[in-house]
Protein backbone atom coordinates (compact mmCIF):
# COMPACT_ATOMS: atom_id res chain seq x y z
CA UNK A 1 0.00 0.00 0.00
CA UNK A 2 1.09 3.55 -0.72
CA UNK A 3 0.03 6.88 0.81
CA UNK A 4 -1.64 9.32 -1.58
CA UNK A 5 0.26 12.63 -1.44
CA UNK A 6 -1.59 14.41 -4.27
CA UNK A 7 -5.21 13.84 -5.29
CA UNK A 8 -5.77 11.98 -8.57
CA UNK A 9 -8.31 9.88 -10.43
CA UNK A 10 -7.19 6.39 -11.44
CA UNK A 11 -8.75 5.56 -14.78
CA UNK A 12 -7.37 2.03 -14.41
CA UNK A 13 -9.47 1.65 -11.24
CA UNK A 14 -12.84 2.47 -12.76
CA UNK A 15 -12.16 6.22 -12.44
CA UNK A 16 -11.72 5.96 -8.67
CA UNK A 17 -10.71 9.20 -6.96
CA UNK A 18 -7.79 9.00 -4.54
CA UNK A 19 -7.59 11.88 -2.07
CA UNK A 20 -4.58 13.07 -0.09
CA UNK A 21 -4.17 10.92 3.02
CA UNK A 22 -5.84 7.82 1.59
CA UNK A 23 -3.99 4.68 0.61
CA UNK A 24 -3.48 3.24 -2.87
CA UNK A 25 -4.89 0.88 -4.01
CA UNK A 26 -8.37 0.88 -2.56
CA UNK A 27 -10.14 -2.36 -1.66
CA UNK A 28 -10.91 -4.48 -4.69
CA UNK A 29 -8.01 -3.14 -6.77
CA UNK A 30 -4.43 -4.27 -7.22
CA UNK A 31 -1.32 -2.11 -7.51
CA UNK A 32 0.49 -2.68 -10.79
CA UNK A 33 4.26 -2.18 -10.32
CA UNK A 34 4.63 -0.15 -13.52
CA UNK A 35 1.71 2.11 -12.60
CA UNK A 36 3.01 2.60 -9.04
CA UNK A 37 6.40 3.64 -10.42
CA UNK A 38 4.68 6.21 -12.65
CA UNK A 39 2.52 7.54 -9.80
CA UNK A 40 5.54 7.88 -7.48
CA UNK A 41 7.49 9.84 -10.08
CA UNK A 42 7.25 13.57 -10.86
CA UNK A 43 8.11 12.73 -14.46
CA UNK A 44 4.58 13.21 -15.77
CA UNK A 45 2.63 16.04 -17.37
CA UNK A 46 1.61 17.41 -13.95
CA UNK A 47 5.22 17.41 -12.65
CA UNK A 48 4.19 16.06 -9.23
CA UNK A 49 4.28 12.60 -7.62
CA UNK A 50 0.96 11.18 -6.49
CA UNK A 51 2.15 8.39 -4.20
CA UNK A 52 4.64 8.26 -1.35
CA UNK A 53 6.90 5.45 -0.19
CA UNK A 54 5.38 2.02 0.29
CA UNK A 55 3.67 1.39 3.61
CA UNK A 56 4.76 -2.02 4.80
CA UNK A 57 2.39 -3.86 7.13
CA UNK A 58 3.68 -4.13 10.65
CA UNK A 59 4.59 -7.61 11.73
CA UNK A 60 2.65 -8.80 14.73
CA UNK A 61 5.08 -9.51 17.49
CA UNK A 62 4.55 -12.60 19.51
CA UNK A 63 4.40 -11.76 23.16
CA UNK A 64 5.77 -14.32 25.50
CA UNK A 65 3.17 -15.33 28.03
CA UNK A 66 4.40 -15.98 31.51
CA UNK A 67 2.05 -18.42 33.16
CA UNK A 68 1.92 -18.03 36.89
Amino acid sequence: MYPVINTFIANEHEKTKYNIGETYPKAGFKADAKRVKFLKSAENRWKVPFLGAEIKPEKKSEKSSDAE
